[in-house]
């Protein structure tokens, strides 16, 4: 339960980083 938690929470923060870098975190990828 709190891994699933972790995982959306992880996810909502690369997004809003993604976006505050221009989508650079994303290209890292």
């Amino acid at each position: 339960m709190a891994n699933r938690l972790l995982d959306h929470l992880l996810d909502t923060v690369t997004k809003f980083v993604s976006r505050s870098a221009g989508g650079r975190d994303d290209a890292k990828r």
